[in-house]
């Protein structure tokens, strides 16, 4: 059985009294409690798409603690607020749960410390054998990610499983209509995958392709164009280096990998346009396009670089989690001849190669 692990968050919550009872808040008149977060929906949809199971996870953060000789703001003891904190689980964990009983999904809860939260959340996937993890984002940008303690960035580097960001503010997920009779079908908002200037980039499109497939969307391949480096420092002088012969191979090389991923989704019956960035290529930037093409979902491929490095090098994961208005699927680089998460390897023939694992 395929299972799905969705985060639920505890950190931004407010923590209740101890004598708040452990049952979820009423639904209101949609079925939906009011405090559950869009990632949970977003993660109940996307088990059903794969009639998958959720495993919710809670993260029980730790008790304030004075920082100060000031005196304490509550006059509730250590032990008070830890078993306020866990009723507080319990009740996240209801709510989520109650979401997935009304979609018609199998669903299991359970909490841990959040002393190392992205340990924690990996050890949760492995021991529940998860493929897929979803996080909830706030809109906090990579700086504060990393002072608040948020386990996004450390799954960004580490997951060996995609990791789906969903913001706050992200609409519903879209829903499958499946054809009958010969009935027309309503396609959902496209797909937007990002293909960078490196080989292993190419694991977006392909999860994008799986993805598009599976909501029968059209999917959009968003390249830069190719940058040549200005500069190069040989020692005693420095040199220019973009000449143009160099600049030609980076045009072919990138036009080349584009007409790749072009024809793999059409080999899988995806309709597929793409669009090349002259300019800023950024997270705010994609962010930007993600709305103003009203695409479902933005996906995205990481090289496994920690989040220091990420800034560093010009990364456009950390820009995209902080502005994106639709989830972000990140996914792991794979290097050419390697398996790709949709079952087919580089070569392989035929449509019957793509298994959409979405």
């Amino acid at each position: 059985m395929t299972r799905i692990l969705a985060l639920v968050d505890l950190r931004d919550l407010p923590v209740e009294g101890p004598g708040a009872t452990d049952a979820a808040a009423p639904a209101g008149s949609s079925g939906r409690p009011p405090e559950v977060p869009a990632a949970v929906d977003w993660a109940v949809a996307w088990a059903a798409y794969r009639d998958a199971e959720v495993e919710f996870l809670a993260l029980r953060p730790h008790t304030p603690l004075a920082l100060t000789d000031s005196p304490a703001y509550t006059t509730a003891s250590p032990v008070a607020l830890e078993q306020a904190v866990q009723q507080q689980a319990r009740r996240a964990l209801a709510a989520a749960r109650q979401v997935a009983e009304a979609a018609g999904v199998m669903s299991h809860s359970r909490t841990a410390p959040d002393d190392d939260a992205v340990r924690a959340v990996l050890e949760a996937a492995a021991a529940r054998r998860c493929d897929l993890i979803v996080v909830a984002s706030d809109g906090r940008n990579a700086v504060m990610r990393l002072l608040t303690g948020s386990a996004i960035p450390g799954l960004v580097t580490t997951s060996p499983h995609p990791v789906l960001v969903v913001p706050a503010s992200a609409p519903p997920p879209p829903r499958l209509h499946p054809a009958s009779d010969g009935a027309a079908v309503r396609a959902a908002a496209p797909v937007l995958a990002v293909l960078e200037d490196r080989p292993g980039a190419l694991s977006a499109v392909q999860r994008a392709i799986a993805l598009a497939r599976l909501l029968r969307s059209e999917l959009c391949i968003v390249q830069p164009v190719p940058r040549e480096l200005p500069l190069a420092l040989d020692g005693s002088a420095i040199v220019p280096l973009a000449d143009e012969r160099w600049s030609e191979a980076l045009r072919e090389r990138a036009a080349a990998r584009l007409a790749e991923a072009v024809q793999l989704a059409r080999e899988a019956g995806v309709v597929a346009r793409t669009l090349r960035i002259d300019g800023a290529f950024t997270g705010h930037a994609l962010a930007e396009l993600a709305a103003r093409l009203q695409s479902a979902l933005v996906v995205v491929a990481t090289e496994g670089h920690n989040a220091f490095m990420r800034m560093v090098v010009g990364s456009v994961i950390p820009g995209l989690i902080t502005h994106a208005n639709v989830p972000v699927l990140v996914v792991r680089d794979t290097l050419p001849g390697a398996e790709l998460s949709n079952g087919r390897r580089r070569g392989a023939e035929g449509s019957e190669a793509y298994t959409p694992r979405a």
